[in-house]
């Protein structure tokens, strides 16, 4: 599908609209030609301060004192990576802290799992 582009010449220069959701391919672009690719979104693009203007929000589950809770709009913001996209995987990270908090303080079970344990195992 070809994009339509502005392209505007005024006096001695060519002012170009980069049709939304694009940006300038500077790798396979030329003087001669302007190759437009998709913008990619990536979780770091979208996080911005931690004041309550923030635009850019989220929906997933994350623990709450010991319990998978669901949450709407969260924001994108560096205290909030502990949100999960499903209940499951919230589910099993809580699992994974209950399980190492067990091994490391119940000694029936000689502490937590060492790295070279995981090698050794099977």
């Amino acid at each position: 599908m070809k994009q339509i582009t502005t392209i505007i010449m005024e006096k001695n220069f060519f002012k170009v609209e980069i049709p939304e959701g694009y940006e300038i391919d500077e790798q396979n672009s030329t003087f001669e030609k302007i190759v437009f690719k998709k913008k990619t979104v990536r979780w770091r693009d979208t996080e911005v301060g931690r004041g309550c203007d923030v635009k850019n929000h989220m929906s997933g589950y994350f623990n709450k004192n010991g319990e998978v809770v669901k949450g709407h709009h969260v924001t994108h913001v560096d205290i909030n990576r502990h949100v999960f996209t499903t209940e499951k995987l919230a589910k099993s990270a809580l699992a994974m802290a209950q399980i190492s908090q067990i091994m490391d303080n119940d000694e029936r079970f000689g502490g937590p799992v060492t790295d070279v344990e995981w090698n050794h195992m099977g």
